[in-house]
């Protein structure tokens, strides 16, 4: 989870099954968690960072690889794309 002021974001995880592709945004002005566009795979133990208008979820495990990519959301936008790292 992490922290971008006071609004937080969930991306990805293992749901006890799978590694699962989950964007989740907490707004504490509403007191709730949102779904966002989830990314276009899953990915679990992956690091995770905002940077200006940007969410990236970098590296992580896809069922028994480690991942070595980065994704970036633009937090206007909701739409997920493919970075070089």
């Amino acid at each position: 989870m992490l922290a971008n002021f006071l609004i937080r974001y969930c991306v990805g995880g293992y749901d006890g099954e799978k590694m699962v592709s989950s964007n989740e945004t907490f707004d504490p002005r509403l007191n709730s968690w949102v779904m966002g566009e989830p990314m276009k795979s899953g990915r679990g133990y992956t690091a995770a960072a905002v940077l200006g208008n940007s969410l990236f979820a970098i590296g992580g495990v896809k069922e028994d690889k480690n991942i070595k990519d980065m994704v970036r959301s633009f937090l206007s936008l909701g739409v997920w794309y493919l970075d070089s790292v």
